[in-house]
């Protein structure tokens, strides 16, 4: 156990070098392996919409989406910065994640742009975890199909 407390200390000692040598580049993409270990002490941002989410997600991840989809397209949410500080503070470790990696990025550049210290994004999003294999996902129930109404009024008698 002393060498799982050591190596997690040592990813997380590289990720804050990283973040002083980079200190250009807003955004630090963090492979499935990696973020496996650091899970433990952060919060899993999961950015993409409701509807994705409820067909899977990380157990305990917090769902605030980036985006949402509209007759006119894809928006961005404009109360996700607000939200996400609702739940978690500036100082926290954030693993933000969405299908593929690509919304969560933005979403990382707008928390940085906040202030946020400790943000990471999940290179490869959802579909790199599932892959990976390693994290237990929490799929939906299955439910059962809704009968229509004269089903419905047919099964009375």
């Amino acid at each position: 156990m002393k060498y799982w407390r050591n190596n997690i200390a040592q990813l997380e000692n590289s990720m804050e070098e990283t973040l002083k040598i980079s200190s250009w580049s807003k955004t630090i993409t963090l492979d499935a392996f990696t973020a496996k270990y650091l899970l433990s002490g952060s919060s899993y941002i999961d950015v993409r919409t409701k509807e994705e989410f409820n067909n899977g997600h990380l157990e305990n991840a917090l769902n605030i989406p980036y985006m949402f989809y509209t007759k006119k397209g894809w928006v961005k949410n404009p109360k996700f910065v607000d939200k996400v500080l609702a739940v978690s503070g500036k100082e926290d470790r954030l693993i933000v994640g969405c299908q593929d990696g690509a919304r969560s990025e933005h979403a990382c550049n707008d928390l940085r742009d906040a202030e946020f210290r400790h943000v990471s994004n999940m290179g490869g999003g959802y579909s790199a975890l599932v892959a990976n294999g390693s994290y237990v996902i929490t799929k939906p129930e299955p439910t059962k199909p809704k009968l229509s109404f004269i089903a419905r009024i047919c099964r009375l008698f």
